[in-house]
Parts: C-alpha cells; sequence; structure tokens
C-alpha cells in the first residue's frame, strides 16, 4: 500500500516509482532503482521516538536502527541474544587503604563507564566490582554493564607500571566480565593489591552483551 501523498512528492522531485522501472513489490521482496546517483534508495525521517528501522524474522527481532542512528544487531548465536558489541578501557590503582585497589572504567567505543571506585579488598565486591580471594581475579559484574555480557572478543594489557610482567586474560561468567591476571614466564599467581603498590595497570576489552 503506499501513501499517495508521499508518491506525489516523490514525483514532484523529478523520481519515478513506476512499478517496471524503480520500484517493484511482491513475492515477499522488495527493490528500488533509482537513475539520480545524489538520491538514496531508502530515506526516514523519523520525528517521534521509535526506531529509524527494525528487522525481524517471523517475530524475533534481528536488527534496528534506532532514532539516534546506532546500529543494534539483536540476533541469536549458539541460543544467546547478541545486541551490543562494547569496548572499554579498564584501570587499576592503588587504593587509599592498605592491601585494597582502586578500580575504573572507561568507555572506548559503545563501551560502558563505571566510576572510580575505591578499597576493593579481596574477596570483596564493592559497587560494580569484585576481587578474588587471592587478588589475581577481578570480576565486573553485570550491574555495571548494559545487559549482560555474553562473551569477551578480546583483551590487551595496553600499560604497566608494576614492575612485574604480566599476562591478562578474560571471560564472560554469569553475565560478568572476570579478568585473571597472572605473572610470566610460568603464569604463576600474583596480588593485584600487591602490584599497584608500585604503579597502575590499565587494560582495554572488546565485549559482547545482550542488550
Amino acid at each position: 500500500m503506499f501513501d499517495k501523498e508521499a508518491v506525489d512528492a516523490v514525483n514532484a522531485a523529478g523520481l519515478s516509482i513506476a512499478p517496471d522501472k524503480n520500484l517493484i513489490i511482491g513475492n515477499g521482496y522488495l527493490q528500488a532503482v533509482i537513475e539520480n546517483a545524489a538520491v538514496s534508495p531508502l530515506y526516514c525521517d523519523q520525528q517521534l521516538t521509535g526506531p529509524l528501522f527494525v528487522g525481524r524474522k517471523d517475530t524475533v527481532e534481528k536488527f534496528k536502527i534506532d532514532k539516534d542512528g546506532n546500529v543494534t544487531l539483536a540476533g541469536m548465536v549458539d541460543g544467546v541474544k547478541i545486541s551490543g558489541l562494547r569496548c572499554i578501557k579498564l584501570y587499576v590503582y592503588d587504593a587509599t587503604e592498605a592491601e585494597k585497589i582502586k578500580c575504573q572504567a572507561g568507555n572506548i567505543w559503545n563501551g560502558d563507564g563505571i566510576a572510580s571506585t575505591d578499597n576493593i579488598a579481596k574477596d570483596t565486591t564493592v559497587g560494580d566490582f569484585t576481587l578474588g580471594p587471592v587478588g589475581n581475579l577481578l570480576i565486573i559484574e553485570s550491574t555495571g554493564l548494559t545487559g549482560n555480557c555474553v562473551a569477551v572478543l578480546s583483551t590487551d594489557l595496553i600499560y604497566n607500571g608494576c614492575g612485574t610482567s604480566l599476562t591478562v586474560d578474560a571471560l564472560q561468567t554469569g553475565g560478568a566480565i572476570q579478568i585473571s591476571f597472572a605473572q610470566e614466564p610460568d603464569h604463576s599467581i600474583i596480588d593485584l593489591t600487591a602490584l599497584v603498590d608500585i604503579g597502575n595497570i590499565y587494560c582495554i576489552i572488546f565485549y559482547l552483551t545482550d542488550a
């Protein structure tokens, strides 16, 4: 079904929507052929609050462009909904109190920012961060993320001021992001509360969320 006013506006702009030339609808497909290179084949001026475009299969949302132009992939991978690709910078500092750490997450691209959180002791959760009982595991809780983490794609140590050679790895666990630190070359267990007394540690993390 066509909106007559929209059709008239297209014609007034010097375009043709003759079914045999520029617009074909049938058998579940739509094809547009635009002969004017300066004209987009699809134009939407969203004046309300809804998205610009939503693609669905049956009733399942697969792809969405919101009013601001942000693209959301809402497909399923191994039965898990994937919506957002995100990147953050994780900062680990020396805390105000002894034998504790301070953490912060900064948005790099479409990521989750978490304010500086001080005095995180081992085997304790403070705000959106949890430090493991030994001090080598740091968890960014799902409460600090947009939705739940469904996969960690990569983790890179970009600054190491602690004086100890480290490796870093991350994975998703229960919707959270778990980052593990180990000493090279033997991957022995380290204690972040001791290392940050010497210097800061920064990491870049790429991850997927379900929202």
